[in-house]
């Protein structure tokens, strides 16, 4: 059986005309389809959309009503809040088919005035982030060189990051801000020079 990636990522919001605004406009992604989830006397439980990715995918969410029995009016629909955990452990990443339109996508991001990194170089892909209005990070990534055996390793590996967050501080607010992490601790993960100068001398 051929192997492949997702049907569709199946998420919960209680913004509906927000998330279909967001990934319609702001994304420029097209509503492949929508449905309404009834109840036995017909009453109208739950809205429900799919968000074509242009890749074959989908991103879809499911919306209740009012009239939802035995379901939260809230909930941490960012998914990591409520669980507890670091901010960005649960997220999830788009594909873009090169840098050129991974610069594309954040250049239509910020057209819509809405928060977008600088591109991250991660040493083997290149990713923007944001998030979606009800707080869920999301990703475009690229892949940028084609993986070796090396990197099926577990150890610790110099990620290039953004050099421009050692010289530009507001930047470095903003986007720890949209990453959910402290400054200093973006700045060691994506732009330490003695992080680089350091795996410098071990590949020596």
């Amino acid at each position: 059986m051929k192997r492949t990636g997702s049907h569709h990522l199946g998420l919960a919001t209680y913004d509906y005309e927000g998330i279909v605004d967001f990934y319609t406009r702001v994304l420029g992604w097209e509503i492949a389809w929508q449905d309404l989830m009834t109840g036995p006397d017909g009453t109208v439980h739950m809205k429900h959309v799919f968000f074509d990715t242009g890749d074959g995918s989908y991103v879809s969410y499911m919306c209740p009503t009012a009239d939802m029995p035995n379901f939260p009016k809230k909930w941490a629909t960012d998914i990591n809040s409520g669980l507890g955990v670091m901010n960005g452990a649960y997220h999830f990443a788009f594909w873009a088919e090169s840098v050129e339109e991974l610069e594309q996508q954040q250049a239509r991001l910020r057209e819509h005035n809405h928060p977008v990194t600088e591109i991250i170089d991660h040493g083997w892909a290149k990713s923007i982030y944001f998030r979606a209005p009800d707080g869920l990070q999301l990703e475009f990534c690229v892949t940028t060189r084609k993986l070796t055996e090396d990197d099926k390793l577990l150890k610790h590996r110099y990620q290039p990051g953004n050099p421009i967050y050692r010289e530009r501080p507001d930047l470095v607010a903003r986007d720890a801000a949209i990453l959910g992490m402290p400054a200093d601790r973006l700045i060691a993960i994506f732009g330490s020079r003695e992080l680089e100068t350091q795996f410098a001398h071990e590949k020596q």
